[in-house]
């Protein structure tokens, strides 16, 4: 996964409302949007390390992880960071409990930012820096490949897009929401190193919507939390942006 955007207690129907986008190349063996039959989550699977890169419980439990752009370190850590997803939807630890419980085993793992909601509170940790894992105030956050306050072009245009399209509706319909997970508006060079980005490395996955051949935008996701329901839905692309389907899900909490 690697564009999030979230806007936590800023609609009374929906306390937290998701987008997002996963990038990741398209030989990677993945399982689309559905019910989990050994846990009840909702989400799609990683068929190659297990685990999921974003889902959510019908108990009103939510989670997504993003990888952290790095080289990875030497040896490489073993565990699976889509199993970071899985273990908090499946669990009933508190967010912010879980991510401290987390903490002593950072190491077992590559560079990671997961954000977990409870049904209460939303929370955000990583284990590459910005300090310890913190319960956020109502707000709309975006998360890319860095931290979560890093200044990501992409990242500040999703938060902003986001921002824009809540002042004006109270209840933004899917095609809005939709849009602007497809962005494809592309990102200068200079944009780029101001924030500290090499223009020819990231320039290729700097825009919302990536397409190419080998590695893209793998599925776009829509989730809303709400106080008696949940709802979620993937569409999924293959090389070059293709449609290749869609998956809606809702169900009353538990």
């Amino acid at each position: 996964m690697c564009l999030i955007a979230v806007a936590y207690r800023m609609q009374p129907d929906w306390p937290l409302l998701v987008l997002a986008n996963r990038d990741e190349f398209y030989a990677r063996p993945a399982a689309p949007l559905a019910p989990w039959p050994d846990s009840g989550l909702l989400a799609g699977r990683d068929l190659e390390a297990g685990g999921t890169w974003l889902g959510l419980h019908p108990r009103g439990r939510f989670a997504a992880v993003t990888n952290v752009t790095e080289t990875p370190p030497n040896p490489v850590p073993p565990a699976s960071r889509g199993a970071l997803v899985e273990r908090f939807l499946a669990g009933d630890a508190p967010s912010l409990s879980y991510l401290k419980a987390l903490e002593p085993e950072h190491d077992a793992y590559r560079g990671f930012n997961l954000l977990t909601f409870d049904g209460e509170t939303l929370a955000y940790g990583s284990n590459r820096g910005e300090g310890p894992p913190e319960a956020l105030a109502p707000g709309i956050y975006a998360l890319a490949n860095a931290g979560l306050r890093s200044r990501w072009p992409k990242q500040q245009r999703i938060a902003e897009g986001l921002a824009a399209q809540l002042q004006a509706a109270a209840s933004p319909s899917r095609a809005q929401l939709r849009a602007l997970l497809s962005d494809q508006t592309p990102v200068g060079a200079e944009a780029l190193s101001a924030v500290g980005l090499e223009p020819t490395r990231f320039g290729p996955t700097a825009t919302g919507f990536i397409r190419g051949q080998t590695y893209g935008t793998r599925a776009s996701t829509l989730a809303a939390m709400g106080t008696d329901r949940v709802w979620i839905e993937e569409t999924r692309f293959g090389p070059w942006g293709r449609w290749e389907g869609c998956q809606a899900l809702g169900r009353h909490r538990e």
